[in-house]
């Protein structure tokens, strides 16, 4: 037998398992969270289930963002190559060392 609690907040009888929230400012069956993700909702008896698949399409969608980049590594502009040779850590260093404007350390 499941007694009937009394939100103060809505002024309205709730379940054992509700709970209120300051954000929604409504009562939520069975109430997980809060999440600014999914939606601003809350999570909880009606939406549990999108909430679980939201969180797997994304973790899906970041293996395979992360994925595609290490294997089209290869096919992307050049950028940092010439940054870890040694000539151009030689031309920083003597560029700061002699005190010119040029500087990208300062």
């Amino acid at each position: 037998v499941a007694k009937y609690h009394y939100c103060s907040e809505c002024k309205a009888p709730r379940a054992p398992r509700d709970h209120h929230c300051s954000i929604c400012r409504t009562c939520v069956p069975v109430m997980d969270h809060h999440c600014p993700f999914y939606g601003g909702s809350c999570v909880g008896r009606h939406n549990h289930r999108n909430f679980i698949l939201f969180l797997l399409f994304m973790m899906l969608t970041t293996v395979w963002l992360a994925t595609s980049t290490v294997i089209n590594f290869k096919h992307l502009p050049s950028f940092p190559s010439f940054i870890f040779k040694r000539e151009f850590s030689k031309k920083i260093m003597t560029a700061c060392a002699g005190g010119t404007p040029l500087c990208p350390l300062t």
